[in-house]
């Protein structure tokens, strides 16, 4: 038995051995995130990850156990991305693997630098390395949130889309708190099940991981508790469109006009009873919510498209406003912006707000001069806009616009000295079509409204589309490649 036992652990301590547990543990660690939500698997992926480190005999070692971790998480989580480049007519199949494993690589060496020093600046003192580790790694996230423009997707604190109870910290401390935690947890879980660690530091480690979830499970039941529902404004009524149209025809030139009247066919007020049991009621007022690049400059620009539009806003018979996301062409110097707007009834642009953080090779190629390539999404020379802004409807109401991906970085989606009073995140997720990918962003939506205490109004071309209140609680939300309008008031 005791031979057994030693080439068991001779064939565990061999370097391709860690790093082929280290991969196991990233794979297994994938599974925290959306749609899977399973946040033990994180916890032991992260355990895992601690042991196998702090046993490294040269902090070079570390550094690949690391990476090796990094990359099968990343691997794991993210080969959704690659869904893009398979839409019918996009010229960069051929990149396929590249962009499912390039990426991938690369956010690894945020996970391996993070294990190189935790192993090389602790000894074998436990508590110094159960310190260093959650440290190291947590601030290497952060880091990954702001490096080369940011790529905060899928830290570690969103393992827990699951459990609505452990969210509600988030009111006090954003996502990148939360991931600090998640990290703390699953080093605690490390400690307990480390060879040749005292029992009497393995209690400790254990009876700090459940005390300090069981206050935070407790924190956020009660917050829920007394949470109040999210009640319509008076006199509000808000519509998400969802038209579902697929990626593969929503630039098609013949299908232009056909993509703009399913969605004039599914915005127009057909309810004429309704309004007439209104007459003597105050004035109402609706939003109309279509998604991401829903219109473009042709759709204003053009007399014909322009009067569509505006006949489809008469058919309300009170106040209406349209907030879309729209692809605009700057007159000056020819560039695009990816924006959203507000057309009043009369279908004139009253407020308009620009993306400001594009997305790398998606809406620019980051250093052109030497990557001479065209853009995922086919247009190029996008404008940035100024940064967060605050829109006022004419109804008072204050909205904090989001394109996209903007949702995902948090601490930087309102600004803070005039705060909307709903967040409007618009998208397209139709490139990523049946897969975690949709699942993933709308979780990112969830977590800042309930960072910011304030309700996210969410609208995708094929969903999901939702209304989030401030405490991360769905509103309404639809399916996944469904049409659909869903009214809140």
């Amino acid at each position: 038995m005791n031979t057994i036992k030693s080439y068991a652990s001779l064939l565990i301590d061999t370097v391709w051995a860690r790093l082929i547990f280290a991969a196991l543990a990233g794979a297994l660690s994938a599974f925290a995130m959306a749609p899977g939500n399973h946040w033990y698997t994180l916890i032991t992926g992260l355990g895992l990850l601690f042991i196998l480190q702090k046993r490294a005999k040269k902090p070079y070692h570390a550094f690949w156990i690391g990476w090796a971790f990094g990359f099968s998480y990343f691997l794991i989580s993210l080969n959704w991305i690659g869904n893009a480049l398979l839409v019918e007519g996009n010229d960069f199949i051929w990149a396929y693997s590249l962009a499912v494993s390039g990426l991938p690589c690369l956010l690894a060496f945020f996970t391996a630098i993070a294990c190189y020093f935790s192993r090389k600046l602790t000894s074998n003192n436990v508590i110094h390395s159960l310190i260093s580790f959650i440290m190291l790694l947590g601030t290497m996230e952060v880091l990954r949130g702001y490096v080369f423009t940011g790529f905060p997707w899928n830290l570690y604190g969103y393992a827990w889309g699951g459990q609505i109870e452990i969210l509600q910290i988030l009111s006090v401390m954003n996502v990148y708190g939360l991931t600090f935690i998640t990290i703390s947890w699953g080093a605690l879980a490390g400690v307990t099940f480390s060879p040749g660690v005292s029992i009497k530091m393995r209690l400790i480690s254990a009876l700090i991981f459940m005390a300090t979830f069981g206050a935070l499970h407790i924190y956020g039941a009660d917050r829920l508790k007394n949470a109040p529902p999210m009640l319509a404004e008076n006199n509000l009524t808000i519509r998400l469109i969802q038209p579902n149209i697929q990626q593969a025809d929503k630039w098609k030139r013949d299908k232009m006009l056909q993509n703009y009247e399913h969605l004039l066919a599914l915005s127009a007020n057909n309810d004429a009873q309704s309004d007439l049991r209104k007459e003597k009621l105050s004035p109402q007022t609706t939003w109309i919510v279509w998604p991401e690049t829903a219109i473009s400059y042709h759709h204003i620009g053009t007399e014909h498209m322009h009067d569509m539009l505006r006949n489809m806003l008469r058919t309300y018979k009170d106040n209406v406003y349209l907030i879309t996301g729209i692809l605009l062409k700057n007159q000056n110097d020819n560039s695009y912006s990816n924006s959203i707007v507000i057309i009043d009834k009369n279908a004139e642009i009253i407020a308009r707000y620009d993306k400001s953080h594009l997305v790398p090779f998606g809406e620019y190629i980051p250093f052109q001069q030497w990557i001479p390539l065209q853009t995922v999404t086919q247009f190029s020379g996008f404008r940035a806009g100024k940064g967060r802004q605050t829109l006022v409807m004419p109804d008072d109401k204050k909205i904090g616009p989001l394109v996209c991906y903007e949702i995902l970085f948090p601490g930087q989606v309102v600004e803070v000295q005039n705060k909307p009073d709903y967040i409007v995140n618009v998208t397209n997720d139709a490139w990523y079509g049946h897969s975690a990918g949709p699942e993933q962003h709308l979780m990112k939506a969830r977590y800042r409204a309930i960072e910011e205490n304030t309700p996210v109004i969410r609208v995708a071309n094929t969903g999901y589309s939702a209304i989030i209140d401030g405490f991360g609680r769905y509103v309404v939300k639809t399916n996944l490649f469904e049409t659909n309008i869903k009214e809140f008031k």
